[in-house]
């Protein structure tokens, strides 16, 4: 079995192990030479972090955060749907971040847009908000 079987078959793991999954798979994606094991690894990454999300655990929010500020491209949906699950509006730098560097992928852009949106809506954060000012000001026409 691999490693994403047994992820589907536990989904109800104790936060803790999901938090080590994430990081085990953040290692073997970063020590991956061929594309399509670090893709893989990428996708254990974004399901454990949806089987967080899915109890409204933040223990790995920074792993999404980063994975967010370094994407170059699109990632697994799973980040996006984990992320507008903990509705953390510390991450609408992250989403915009990875709005701007994604410059060819105008899908992902939207779904980043949505993902920004929802969390703003989740937490009431209106263009007063501090960290919705900041993500105006260096990205514009990312929050429309």
């Amino acid at each position: 079995a691999t490693t994403a079987d047994w992820l589907a078959s536990h989904r109800d793991a104790a936060p803790g192990v999901l938090h080590d999954l994430i990081m085990a798979a953040r290692d073997r994606e970063h020590e991956a030479t061929d594309p399509v094991d670090r893709h893989a690894w990428l996708g254990v990454r974004a399901a454990a972090h949806e089987a967080l999300a899915q109890r409204h655990s933040r223990v790995a929010l920074h792993d999404i955060r980063e994975s967010l500020e370094h994407a170059t491209g699109p990632l697994p949906q799973a980040f996006l749907t984990a992320l507008e699950m903990i509705a953390d509006v510390s991450c609408l730098e992250a989403l915009a971040r990875a709005w701007e560097a994604s410059d060819g992928e105008p899908s992902w852009k939207h779904q980043l847009q949505q993902a920004a949106l929802a969390v703003m809506r989740a937490n009431k954060a209106t263009g007063r908000h501090a960290a919705v000012k900041r993500v105006r000001v260096r990205w514009p026409g990312f929050l429309q």
